[in-house]
């Protein structure tokens, strides 16, 4: 259960407890209250009727008694009105059902009024002749509470939705900001690391997004600081640093990849290019003229091969290039391949060393290379093998050739 419903639930539970609370004090204060005017009613007309008929029940005049009883109990409300004589004979007495039409009977058990009794003596002088007892109706009383409560309920319930939504709302506004730190938290498991602007302004939440925007900057500068160093590592451990193709390891790494990884088995030819003579080169013109050169030689190599999608180009060794073209026809492999030498070859018109070496007998360089295609269904794990066996075979001629 998320943080908002928890709240939103112990704010209805406490604004339902609070008005329930709030209902029952003042259904109870308002019970106690017609307690006592139901008490009071009963005595003060006892206390009338006591005075008013004492010369009557002195003379023993029995009806005129019964006649002012019946004319209170007649016009006013009243469940019972006893009068006793002396010599405790009921001279009078008149009694009245409850009758309540429109209270609820569940409401009149749970209030249940204490209807007090009122009693005053009947005196001739200082000499007690009866007594006047008087039970006030309770009907009234039972109707003003239900009409009270009623009105109490409907009062306290409308407070309380619009309390409710009003909590509910201000909740909303000021717990956003800890949804705008979930996603946050989200955002940084996915390397997104921003922060959170503006800061909200409640103490607690400002410092709770303080610190994860300090996180996020913390992990940032760490992910920043791995990720160059990985890459460090990726150049250093694939890249060749003279001609800036990806080296041996770079190109055993990809090929086998494909090996590997594809579902279905995929056309694709394997070209190997080698100069020949380059460590007679770097003697005769130097080291620099030998980087030169290699550095000329892998850019046509790789220009060549641009055209085609998914393709690893790469320097094999000291004078091996390499170069897998996934996904191509024979003669488009073949195509390529002597573009790719033709190209290397014109370099001659551009690098004057290489002008003189290719010339010269006792310093001859020679370019050499080997294809090797697979057909769909094919063995492309041999590859390698079939190209290093035709660049062999080119070479065994002892000059500049291709053999495909």
């Amino acid at each position: 259960m998320t943080l908002y419903r928890q709240i939103s639930l112990l704010t209805v539970v406490l604004i339902v407890v609070l008005l329930t609370g709030s209902l029952v004090v003042s259904v109870l204060n308002s019970r106690h209250y017609f307690e006592k005017q139901l008490y009071s009613h009963a005595r003060d007309t006892a206390t009338t009727l006591g005075v008013s008929i004492s010369q009557y029940v002195q003379q023993e005049d029995w009806t005129k008694v019964n006649s002012m009883v019946d004319a209170i109990f007649d016009h006013g409300s009243y469940r019972s009105i006893v009068v006793v004589s002396q010599n405790q004979q009921t001279v009078a007495d008149r009694q009245s059902s409850l009758r309540l039409a429109v209270v609820p009977a569940w409401f009149v058990r749970l209030i249940d009024l204490e209807v007090p009794v009122g009693e005053s003596l009947v005196m001739n002088g200082w000499q007690q002749q009866g007594r006047v007892r008087i039970e006030s109706h309770p009907e009234y009383a039972y109707l003003d509470l239900w009409t009270n409560a009623q009105q109490a309920f409907f009062w306290f319930f409308a407070v309380g939705i619009m309390t409710l939504g009003l909590l509910l709302y201000l909740m909303q506004f000021i717990l956003r900001p800890l949804k705008a730190v979930e996603a946050q938290a989200a955002a940084i498991c996915n390397k997104d690391f921003s922060f959170q602007q503006p800061l909200p302004r409640t103490r607690e939440l400002r410092r709770t997004v303080q610190a994860m925007n300090r996180m996020a900057y913390q992990l940032k500068v760490t992910f920043d600081e791995q990720v160059m160093l990985i890459d460090q590592v990726r150049e250093q451990n694939y890249k060749d640093f003279v001609t800036g193709l990806g080296n041996d390891l770079f190109f055993t790494s990809r090929y086998q990849g494909h090996l590997e990884a594809p579902e279905e088995s995929t056309s694709g030819a394997v070209l190997i290019l080698r100069i020949n003579g380059l460590s007679q080169y770097n003697e005769v013109y130097g080291r620099a003229a030998g980087d030169q050169l290699l550095r000329q030689v892998s850019k046509y190599w790789q220009k060549n091969f641009n055209d085609v999608q998914g393709n690893v180009i790469a320097r094999r060794s000291g004078a091996d290039f390499i170069a897998w073209l996934p996904n191509v026809s024979a003669e488009n492999a073949e195509a390529h391949l002597h573009a790719a030498y033709d190209s290397i070859i014109r370099l001659s018109t551009v690098i004057k060393p290489l002008t003189n070496a290719l010339e010269a007998s006792e310093s001859s360089i020679h370019i050499n290379m080997g294809l090797a295609y697979c057909d769909v269904g094919g063995n492309e794990s041999e590859l390698l093998s079939e190209a290093d066996l035709a660049l062999r075979q080119s070479q065994n001629k002892g000059q500049s050739g291709v053999r495909d």
